[in-house]
């Protein structure tokens, strides 16, 4: 595995949840697959603006960038340390 291949993974998904953030205002129903991904970034959108109804999206966006980010950046420092923990030996 390569030296990057965590950063690079961890970059991807927040860069795509954080511009799929942008796109939430033309959602037109909550039965899509991509709105519970982007809940959290807008509850603390609106925690930031302090009105539910007057949020941006590119706060949205940000939170979602970093919570997604770091979600998968310590995903994968579990699966390293576990495939250490785990490996065979030769």
């Amino acid at each position: 595995m390569s030296r990057y291949s965590r950063g690079i993974a961890a970059s991807t998904v927040g860069l795509a949840i954080g511009l799929a953030t942008f796109s939430l205002e033309h959602f037109s129903s909550f039965e899509s697959y991509l709105v519970p991904l982007l809940l959290p970034g807008v509850i603390g959108s609106m925690a930031v603006a302090g009105n539910a109804h007057a949020f941006s999206l590119w706060v949205a966006a940000m939170l979602n960038f970093l919570i997604y980010f770091l979600v998968i950046w310590l995903m994968g420092a579990v699966l390293a340390k576990l495939r250490r923990k785990f490996a065979r030996p030769e």
